[in-house]
């Protein structure tokens, strides 16, 4: 079951427990899957074709309860950034709740991404696609030296666990001098 509360819950970026079919055919596009998984999917939890799959019956299919199923999810989002101690803030420019977005989804990615390339590039198509284009990534378990020019207000850096994070987002109009 893990595997579809995987898919699941990489859908639901909102985290309003629907999944719409145009947010599955999104993340189908997005991971290069086979688009019967869209045909697939609403058959199994959409058989009334509403066109969004609850939590609830999505749970109720799979003959799993949703609280359980919650229970290994909403921690990744339950603990406030400031709060948590494997994370470690070097430096940001950014608002709150940006903050708070990127951290959380770092964290979720990283709970079901093993290959740090993959990890990098779903989070900067997250980045791109909730906030405008123009974002950067960096992932390194080293030590790294770093001089950004960058949009106000969208820069952090980080370090969750065994990992750094430099993310920024920079203009998209480029001015020749």
């Amino acid at each position: 079951m893990e595997p579809f509360l995987n898919i699941f819950f990489s859908v639901d970026r909102d985290r309003t427990e629907t999944i719409t079919t145009a947010e599955l055919k999104d993340y189908v596009a997005r991971n290069d899957l086979d688009k019967n998984m869209i045909t697939q999917w609403n058959r199994l939890f959409d058989p009334e074709n509403t066109g969004v799959i609850t939590f609830a019956k999505f749970c109720d299919v799979l003959g799993i309860a949703p609280d359980s199923a919650r229970k290994k999810w909403i921690p990744l989002f339950a603990t406030p950034p400031e709060e948590d101690n494997n994370l470690e803030i070097y430096a940001e420019d950014i608002d709150p709740n940006v903050k708070n977005d990127i951290i959380h989804k770092v964290k979720e990615l990283s709970t079901r991404i093993d290959n740090r390339d993959q990890l990098v590039s779903e989070l900067k198509a997250y980045l791109d696609d909730k906030y405008g284009s123009s974002w950067h990534v960096v992932m390194t378990d080293n030590s790294f030296w770093l001089q950004i020019s960058c949009t106000p207000e969208y820069s952090i850096h980080f370090r969750l666990d065994d990992c750094s994070f430099l993310i920024w987002m920079t203009s998209d109009q480029i001015t020749n001098k």
